[in-house]
């Protein structure tokens, strides 16, 4: 029991990432990649635009 409560306490004071770009990667598909995807997979074509828009949005470079 103490082992487990040892393991949360370290778990807890882990670092944390605190600059979203730290994570956040430019995704600038060709054209043509991006018509494909958008025609045949609508689902992670709006997961790439809510990417793109979290990368402007913290301005990343």
């Amino acid at each position: 029991m103490t082992l487990l409560c040892v393991l949360c306490l370290v778990a807890a004071c882990s670092p944390t990432l605190t600059d979203p770009c730290d994570v956040l990667v430019r995704m600038q598909p060709k054209p043509a990649t991006n018509s494909y995807i958008v025609a045949n997979d609508r689902s992670f074509a709006v997961s790439v635009a809510q990417h793109r828009g979290r990368f402007q949005k913290y301005r990343c470079s």
